[in-house]
């Protein structure tokens, strides 16, 4: 079973999912639940999944591929999960990879079937389906998350800010802001500052100067 997921991390306990190890995991087989977790996708974005099939025979097969639903299916749980081909031709002592996508359309936790089967033609038997292959497919759908820690002042509107006192000009004021991934996704932020025009407190340096000579 490792070869075929040898692509993605292999948990052998699921008891260990919350490890470090596995926390940031974006695919992950789990051995005791023989179970593959689609791990951290946005909603509405694709992640795909390889798996490696290997004919190990001196002759060359046909597999189908299908994917299961648990419960009852619905037009909008059949979108969730796809394959990229509904049967793969292996070479004799070759491999070939299926390839399933993940598409959630809500934060909602989706479970399928992954199914591989091949059809045997006996002189004594009728054709029959043997499965050659099945695990279960798991994958939920999560939103980005990020909140403000600090500042935690807020003016009249309730809006958090970053307040400065008065600086001398040609100065330069820091204040930390300080953000908090509380999703389970890696997000990249860019910020934006909008400035406004400041208010003057009083009127020029050089106008109150000009006045005063005049008078004199």
């Amino acid at each position: 079973m490792s070869t075929i997921f040898e692509e993605h991390h292999l948990c052998h306990d699921s008891s260990r999912l919350s490890s470090e190890q596995f926390c940031n995991a974006e695919r992950i087989y789990i051995r005791d639940k023989n179970t593959f977790i689609f791990n951290k996708v946005l909603v509405g974005q694709t992640a795909q999944a390889r798996f490696k099939i290997t004919n190990n025979s001196k002759v060359p097969c046909v597999l189908s591929l299908a994917i299961k639903y648990i419960g009852s299916k619905t037009s909008r749980i059949a979108d969730v999960f796809n394959l990229s081909a509904a049967t793969l031709s292996i070479p004799r002592q070759s491999h070939l990879f299926a390839v399933v996508t993940f598409t959630p359309q809500t934060m909602l936790c989706y479970n399928a079937v992954f199914e591989a089967t091949m059809e045997v033609t006996s002189r004594m038997t009728p054709t029959f389906k043997n499965k050659v292959l099945e695990f279960n497919l798991r994958g939920e759908g999560s939103l980005p998350s990020v909140c403000v820690v600090r500042p935690a002042l807020r003016n009249s509107r309730g809006r958090q800010m970053l307040q400065f006192r008065r600086v001398l000009v040609g100065r330069r004021k820091t204040r930390p802001l300080v953000l908090l991934n509380d999703g389970n996704a890696q997000r990249h932020l860019a910020t934006q500052a909008a400035s406004s025009t400041p208010r003057r407190s009083r009127p020029p340096m050089t106008q109150g100067i000009s006045r005063c000579n005049e008078s004199c």
